[in-house]
């Protein structure tokens, strides 16, 4: 059982890092700002699905013909045959040995296994206390259809006995998850209310400049593994055609691999200062905006020193790729220095001032001729 438990939380966990920044991304575009309480909320209810998964599934056993001889003692239907074992089981025994044995405890561990369930359908999914336990019910018996055709016919044969009385208790265990709603504090203000305030200027704060570079940094990472993942494909389906054609092919990778990951990078800085505050689509996404002394735009200058350093730093593979360390070295250098101030180092040098950028009026819109 703590073998699952640390596998769930080392799983949530990875999951929950790899969706952090879609999920930044969409909280800083509808709310305005990021939401720690609905972010811990979201994370731990990733450790929690694959919680289920692990208990409900894991570990599948090896089966052999005589583990499927005969299953048909996998499947209750009766819901009061759980109780009549327990009363033959422990007829004559104190209540301390019934409430100590292990299926008492195999019972309350079913309720307290679907609790979360209720909490988060109330609390993530807003859905109304009737509808939660529904999703309860619902979600209980996929899992025991999963259990009762062993993983959708996947394993050999049924290895887990699908019982109607855990249907139940795991109902009642969202239910009281639904009820812990109303004892439970929130974490954070509801997205209706969030969503209120998404157009409210903010300070400028060296977090908030940081996430910004995240984001940035994480389209930069899902270009070039597009790009990279493209021109891979492209390679194994020539040279699977002409497995003659595989040095050619290796040759034109390693030449042609670099250049056009450059290429790619070339066109995310073109959309970034092709845009009207013309900064980089993280500091679009969290309402940033650079501004010279006058209180003049000037992401393009900002984006276009950025993005220098970026294409400088793809270098890496072509003729002056001995170039590549002085972009890393400048993007290294400016990621430090925002710690110390959100302007950074390029900023600062460029005698620039970081804004919310819904401080600064929209460009009147084109008047109809």
């Amino acid at each position: 059982m703590l073998h699952q438990a640390l596998i769930s939380i080392l799983i949530g966990t990875g999951i929950s890092l790899v969706a952090f920044v879609p999920i930044l991304i969409h909280q800083f575009r509808r709310y305005g700002k990021p939401s720690p309480g609905r972010m811990t909320l979201i994370f731990t209810n990733f450790v929690y699905i694959t919680a289920v998964i692990a208990y409900t599934i894991f570990p599948v056993p090896s089966l052999s013909r005589e583990d499927c001889a005969d299953t048909s003692h996998m499947l209750v239907l009766d819901p009061t045959e759980y109780f009549r074992d327990m009363a033959h089981q422990f007829a004559g025994q104190s209540v301390t040995t019934v409430l100590t044995s292990w299926a008492m405890l195999q019972m309350l561990l079913n309720i307290a296994l679907f609790v979360p369930l209720g909490f988060y359908a109330r609390r993530l999914l807003r859905l109304r206390p009737w509808p939660s336990i529904l999703l309860g019910f619902g979600a209980s018996l996929l899992i025991e259809t999963t259990q009762y055709t062993g993983n959708w016919f996947l394993a050999r044969c049924q290895y887990r006995v699908a019982d109607v009385n855990d249907l139940l208790t795991n109902t009642l265990g969202a239910a009281l998850g639904v009820l812990a709603t109303n004892i439970i504090p929130r974490l954070s203000d509801s997205p209706e209310k969030l969503e209120t305030q998404a157009g409210k200027p903010r300070e400028v704060t060296r977090g908030r400049r940081l996430l910004a570079l995240l984001i940035d940094v994480w389209w930069v990472i899902l270009i070039n593994l597009i790009g990279l993942g493209l021109i891979t494909a492209v390679s194994l389906v020539i040279m699977a055609r002409d497995p003659s054609l595989k040095p050619r092919v290796e040759q034109a990778f390693n030449s042609y691999g670099s250049i056009t990951l450059t290429a790619l990078n070339v066109c995310y800085v073109i959309v970034a200062m092709s845009g009207r505050l013309g900064v980089s689509p993280g500091s679009g996404t969290a309402h940033l905006a650079w501004v010279d002394a006058s209180g003049n735009l000037a992401g393009r200058r900002h984006s276009f020193v950025m993005g220098a350093c970026l294409i400088i730093a793809q270098l890496w593979g072509s003729r002056v790729g001995s170039w590549s360390s002085i972009g890393d070295a400048m993007l290294v250098l400016e990621a430090l220095s925002v710690l110390f101030t959100p302007r950074g180092l390029i900023g600062k040098l460029m005698g620039l001032q970081l804004v919310d950028s819904r401080t600064l009026e929209p460009e009147p819109a084109p008047r109809r001729a």
